[in-house]
């Protein structure tokens, strides 16, 4: 059996024991609350930095967004007065040569000087000459409309190149963050 003595010792150390014993589970406890406290601050704070990227993001790609409507807008009245133009010419165009189809049906009527003392030949080249001016200022008004078109679908893919940029550079600094 077990000496008296230890039986006597054990009774005294016991209330030690037991303080001792509920010391260390209150260490214990305590630890495992700050490394539990650490972990979830830690990822509070990983969850705001992502937040706060996202939000950052969100407005370079609104401000982008803007940009793009801008410019889509600008465009959009430059190629409407580019087709506003091209319209009128089109009528002036019409017009004249209805008026020049009009001058030579008069002038396979009458031949020799008119009441203003010019002669049919020189007014009948004079309104071809008109017609050929109106139909340059067409071909031009064309290209430069051609040529406002040709920009803005240059400014577009360039814009949309930019958008994939961007949107890969974000997937990779998403991936790169989630590490």
């Amino acid at each position: 059996m077990v000496p008296q003595a230890v039986i006597d010792l054990a009774k005294k150390c016991l209330p030690f024991v037991i303080v001792a014993l509920c010391i260390g589970a209150a260490v214990v406890l305590y630890n495992h609350n700050i490394n539990k406290a650490h972990d979830e601050g830690y990822d509070a704070g990983i969850a705001y930095q992502k937040g706060q990227q996202a939000q950052v993001d969100q407005e370079e790609k609104d401000r982008r967004d803007a940009d793009k409507r801008s410019i889509e807008r600008q465009y959009s009245t430059e190629l409407e007065a580019a087709r506003a133009a091209m319209r009128f010419s089109d009528a002036t165009a019409g017009r004249l040569q209805q008026e020049l189809n009009r001058i030579k049906q008069l002038a396979e009527s009458y031949t020799g000087p008119q009441s203003s003392g010019t002669s049919t030949r020189t007014i009948v080249s004079m309104l071809a000459d008109m017609l050929d001016e109106s139909n340059r200022a067409y071909r031009t008004t064309a290209a430069e409309a051609d040529d406002y078109y040709r920009a803005g679908r240059a400014c577009e893919a360039s814009y949309d190149s930019l958008k994939r940029l961007y949107h890969a550079n974000k997937e990779a600094r998403e991936s790169a963050s989630s590490k």
